[in-house]
Parts: structure tokens; C-alpha cells; sequence
């Protein structure tokens, strides 16, 4: 087991500060990073979007915006001056334009947090703040919508928790580490793989490659040749993956085999072992004539299977869906037909007599 080395946050604590006290090196920021992400006590949720679960504990997201909504009609009806501003800028219909108009801006506060520690309140000020471009008491507003939340227990027990919760993702905080806490790192890094294990080299590719539409790393060269770390790119690419339904399951549920379930060992892997040749689904189509290595390797990790859903294989008597029938299972019923009840599509030309 690592070792580790506690060290104490304040509200100016930045990651490559850490990175330098632990290690000598700003440049190790990342490292600081993965370890604060792995460690993160909201770690169950950090792999979803901050905003998504916030709405995954309400009752209604669409009765909380009503309740906000509620909130302001309120203070529009008390506060002379909010009905003056409201009045001169955005006129009869404000209600309906704003309700449509704050999920967005409230969620984009949401996931667009940079910094630990933010409310209900905090989220609230800068959608308002966006909303009610030059409105000086922006504070009273966001008061009195608090209380009308934290008032009404219909829509959830503590949405002040809620948001700390979804505010906590240090995903999206890319400067800074929790403030006024003890923050452990080990004293050993791998400074070649992320906070999942994922090589950078094989599981990453730069924001040059990405707009350039590369999909793995070591395609980047015009070479036909599939790069040997390609396999280990897709491989990556599951670790961690957020849905609990496997992609393959989807798309060809009788005969998906997943690629979590590949010994680990790449070396079987690169040497050709049955996991791809053979008996797995994903490599059925490796003996098909005239492929290139190239293809061949693309459509040993395709995630919908060589039948796509069984679309270019069909057998009626063990695929029917009720459209097509194998003719055979039908009853022996004796009657005139001489050709037993075929379609017409597949009876032989002769006079009608």
C-alpha cells in the first residue's frame, strides 16, 4: 500500500501549488487531480453531469421551476420596484419567457462550477444575474426563492444538500482543490495513467486529433497500418463506462459478448487467441475473403456484432417475427392445392385448369 502525505487546504490552495509542495513540480497538477477524484466522498455521483444529478433527486424538475417561478410572481406582486424593472423590460408575459429560460441557465451553472463549496443560492444568483441583466437587488430575490424552496416539502428533503452534493464533482474544477481541508497524496505516483488506471497514451487523444475526427490514439498517421496499441485503446475505452446496460446487449442481445469480460493478459489478445478468431461473436467475420488487416481488426471490436440485429442473416423458421413463416411448419391439410399452400412468389408457371 502507498504511502500518503496529508496536506492542509486554505481558500488559495491551487492544484499545481499542491503538485509543488508534493512533488516538486507544477506540472504534476493532473496527478494532484486524479487522486482528489478518486478520493472525492461524492465519488458515486461524479461520474454523471452535476446538473443530472441534481434533477435525479427531484420529486418534479418541472414543479421545482414552478415553484421558483411561483416565487417571483409573488415578489412581482410586493415589490414595486421588481414590477417596474419587470414591467419595462420584458412586459406582460415575463412569467412564461422566464420559465422557459432558467433550466437552462440554472443547469449551465451547474455543470459549469469551478469552484467547491457553492448553494442552492450561489446557482440561483448567476441564472438570475444572467436573467435580469441590470436588476440592482438580485440577492432579495434569490432570498426569498430559497425560502420558498426550503419551505416546500413536497419537492424533496434537502435541496440545499442536494446541490452540495452535485456541486461537489471535482471533474469540473480544474484549478482548484477542496479549500480548508486535508487533502491526502501518496507518495508514489504513475504518472502514466489517470485516476481509472487508463494510460494516457492508449485511452487519450489530444484536442487536435479529436477535431480532426481520430477516434484512437495512433491513427494519426495516413499508414494503413493498424497501430498495435489499438486494441488496448478500445479496451480502455470501457473502463469506467456509466451505462449499466452493455452497448452490445442493445444491438445483438443473442450473441454479445463483452469486452469486460477479455482476460486482461494483451499479449493472448495480440497473439490471436480465440477471444477474437474464433468463438466470440466479434471476430466471426475475420475469414470473410478479400478484407484487409485493416478491416479486419475494425470489425473484430465492432459493438453491434457481425449480424447487425440479424439483418443480413434470417432464417424464417428460427427468426420469424410473424412477417415470414417457414412454409414446412404448416399443417398437412389435404386439399386441391397440388403445390400444398405456397406463396405465389415461389409456385412453379403452369395453366390455370
Amino acid at each position: 500500500m502507498a504511502l500518503k502525505t496529508g496536506y492542509i487546504t486554505d481558500d488559495f490552495s491551487t492544484l499545481s501549488g499542491l503538485a509543488s509542495v508534493a512533488y516538486g513540480n507544477t506540472d504534476l497538477f493532473r496527478e494532484v487531480q486524479n487522486q482528489i477524484i478518486n478520493n472525492s466522498p461524492t465519488k458515486v455521483f461524479d461520474s454523471q453531469r452535476p446538473s443530472d444529478v441534481f434533477q435525479s433527486f427531484l420529486v418534479s424538475k418541472d414543479y421545482f421551476f414552478e415553484l421558483i417561478t411561483s416565487s417571483l410572481l409573488n415578489q412581482y406582486q410586493q415589490n414595486e420596484f421588481f414590477a417596474d424593472y419587470i414591467d419595462e423590460i420584458f412586459g406582460a408575459d415575463w412569467a412564461i419567457k422566464f420559465s422557459e429560460d432558467l433550466s437552462k441557465e440554472f443547469f449551465l451553472e451547474i455543470d459549469a462550477d469551478s469552484q467547491y463549496g457553492k448553494g442552492i443560492e450561489d446557482f440561483l444568483s448567476k441564472a438570475f444575474n444572467r436573467l435580469f441583466v441590470g436588476y440592482e437587488d438580485i440577492p432579495s430575490l434569490v432570498e426569498e426563492v430559497v425560502f420558498s424552496i426550503d419551505s416546500d416539502h413536497m419537492l424533496t428533503s434537502d435541496v440545499s444538500f442536494i446541490t452540495k452534493i452535485a456541486a461537489n464533482n471535482p471533474k469540473n474544477k480544474i484549478s482548484i482543490p477542496p479549500s480548508n481541508t486535508t487533502i491526502s497524496l501518496s507518495q508514489n505516483i504513475d504518472l502514466d495513467k489517470d485516476h481509472r488506471g487508463i494510460s494516457f497514451a492508449t485511452g487519450y487523444i489530444s484536442p487536435q486529433s479529436y477535431y480532426s475526427d481520430i477516434a484512437y490514439p495512433g491513427f494519426e498517421s495516413t499508414s494503413s497500418t493498424t497501430p498495435v496499441t489499438f486494441k488496448d485503446s478500445v479496451l480502455d475505452g470501457y473502463v469506467g463506462y456509466p451505462a449499466n446496460i452493455l452497448l452490445e446487449s442493445i444491438f445483438n442481445p443473442s450473441g454479445a459478448e463483452s469486452l469486460r469480460d477479455i482476460p486482461s493478459a494483451i499479449t493472448s489478445i495480440l497473439s490471436g487467441s480465440d477471444i477474437w478468431n474464433s468463438t466470440s461473436v466479434l471476430g466471426d467475420l475475420a475469414n470473410i475473403p478479400g478484407l484487409s488487416q485493416s478491416d479486419r481488426d475494425i470489425y473484430e471490436i465492432s459493438l453491434i456484432g457481425p449480424r447487425i440485429n440479424n439483418f443480413l442473416t434470417f432464417d424464417p423458421s428460427t427468426m420469424s417475427n410473424g412477417d415470414y413463416f417457414d412454409v414446412s411448419n404448416l399443417p398437412k391439410i389435404l386439399n386441391s392445392d397440388k403445390e400444398d399452400g405456397l406463396p405465389m412468389s415461389s409456385r412453379n408457371f403452369s395453366n390455370t385448369f
